[in-house]
């Protein structure tokens, strides 16, 4: 590999001429370089053999396997930032691809929301709080088994495990004026001091929302999965601010 400075006047495809190479050559040796913000003097690598292109292919490749492997490491959109350090909780998936379900005021119900109450007691309006009937949804989904009276939110402290601390898939616990509320735990603020979940029947619909750390009370997670290498990542992402699940 050696290095030619860009003259005056010059362009990429001069120096392809000059160094009888492609352009698709040196454009890809140089990392897809922009031609239209070039300056002169800039170093541009001109590879020489074909052990310098296998070297920057294999590069290449190599950083494309690494971005694959960070949007793995995402559980959720673009929220955290840093890997859990856990096994990705399987349910998760499921409760992800209900994000946007909302209710329908008046006489129409959701049928999804209706689905969610099936499996939790039997409710046949979408107007009765379903937190919990999503939650136990979801857990059903993946095979686990849940809590008795599942559509109370309260009941879940009773589900699997406590959780040593708030961690990513945890199912988190809260009270609230008339009953509680149950939700997925997605990630934490920068500070620490605010708690990000993945829920439904909040503000009447499926979404993430952002509540103080301080008003949940209980943090649990199957009684088989193993949340001892968990951390909990940072949000960054949309959310809507906590506190009507009513």
């Amino acid at each position: 590999m050696r290095y030619v400075s860009m003259p005056k006047g010059g362009t990429l495809s001069k120096i392809a001429q000059q160094e009888n190479i492609s352009l698709k050559a040196i454009l890809f040796t140089n990392g897809n370089l922009d031609p239209r913000r070039i300056q002169i003097g800039q170093k541009i690598a001109i590879p020489e053999t074909e052990d310098d292109l296998l070297a920057i292919t294999q590069t290449r490749i190599k950083q494309i396997r690494e971005n694959v492997q960070k949007q793995r490491d995402v559980p959720v959109g673009n929220e955290p930032k840093r890997k859990c350090g856990c096994k990705p909780p399987k349910w998760m998936k499921i409760a992800k691809k209900e994000l946007g379900t909302k209710e329908i005021h008046g006489k129409k119900h959701n049928p999804r929301v209706l689905e969610y109450h099936s499996v939790s007691g039997g409710f046949s309006t979408d107007e009765v709080p379903w937190c919990g009937s999503f939650v136990n949804w979801v857990m059903k989904q993946s095979k686990y088994k849940t809590v008795s009276y599942p559509a109370r939110a309260k009941s879940w402290k009773n589900f699997g495990k406590k959780a040593k601390k708030p961690i990513y898939g945890a199912i988190a616990v809260k009270s609230r004026r008339g009953g509680g509320h149950v939700a997925f735990v997605v990630g934490q603020s920068k500070d620490g001091k605010y708690l990000y979940v993945l829920g439904g029947n909040q503000h009447d619909s499926v979404n993430i929302s952002k509540y103080p750390k301080s008003v949940w009370t209980d943090f649990r997670v199957p009684s088989d999965y193993d949340d001892t290498k968990c951390i909990l990542p940072i949000y960054d992402g949309r959310s809507s601010k906590g506190g009507k699940e009513s």
